[in-house]
């Protein structure tokens, strides 16, 4: 693999492959319980619709049926360098300002009468099941303190609602239960450095963080060793 983020879409993945076996396994067992056949179960896919209220009374749409083929997952890449340029001291404050550090390089507005400068703006329709963002660095080896102020800004919760501007089925969302389905919380990374992958994942067994490189797994503990770790 050539780097870091190819090994994190790889884990990413494998992920999305055990849980669509699971899903198989799960809907043939049902299937076995209800004595349904593939073509009855097929049928009953194309024909399951919702009404939605309208003016006009009730209309039906079709469900959106989910494919198991598909990756619903986010891998949002940036430049750490840009990142730190910002100087901000929280994850979804760098997310918000990131289009900060490019805007500038755009140029103006394409119509004539718009004097207008061009800038970016991220904006997210529908919250993703798993949010990864992969960090790049510019240098094999970057400053120490470079590496601990953009560690420093990672904390265990991000509210993806105030990392990008919502829209759409988003936007409803941060309506809901206080908008706990924006909260989204920091599970682990994956490291490249010297031609060597290893990791740091939390677990929630045992509410410490451990270190996986190759075969080995090792308890570090709290979130500030690993920093003290990886740094």
């Amino acid at each position: 693999m050539a780097d870091a983020e190819e090994t994190l879409l790889t884990i990413l993945n494998l992920m999305h492959q055990q849980s669509v076996r699971g899903h198989e396994f799960y809907e043939e067992t049902i299937s076995d319980l209800i004595q349904l056949t593939e073509t009855e179960r097929a049928a009953l896919k194309r024909t399951r619709t919702v009404a939605s209220k309208s003016v006009d009374g009730y209309v039906e749409k079709p469900v959106a049926i989910f494919d198991p083929n598909s990756i619903p997952h986010i891998v949002f890449s940036i430049y750490a360098t840009a990142a730190l340029s910002l100087h901000q001291t929280d994850m979804g404050s760098m997310l918000k300002h990131l289009p900060d550090a490019i805007n500038g390089d755009l140029g103006t507005c394409h119509v004539d009468t718009c004097n207008g400068k061009l800038a970016t703006e991220r904006v997210i329709h529908r919250f993703p099941p798993v949010f990864a963002m992969s960090l790049l660095w510019s240098s094999n080896s970057p400053p120490k303190e470079d590496i601990q102020a953009l560690l420093s800004t990672i904390s265990d919760t991000l509210d993806l609602s105030e990392a990008f501007q919502v829209d759409g089925e988003a936007a409803k969302m941060t309506q809901v239960m206080h908008g706990i389905r924006c909260q989204y919380r920091f599970k682990g990374f994956v490291c490249y450095y010297g031609k060597h992958y290893f990791a740091f994942f939390f677990s929630t067994a045992h509410q410490r963080w451990l270190l996986f490189d190759d075969n080995k797994v090792t308890d570090i503990g709290k979130w500030t060793a690993v920093v003290d770790q990886y740094v």
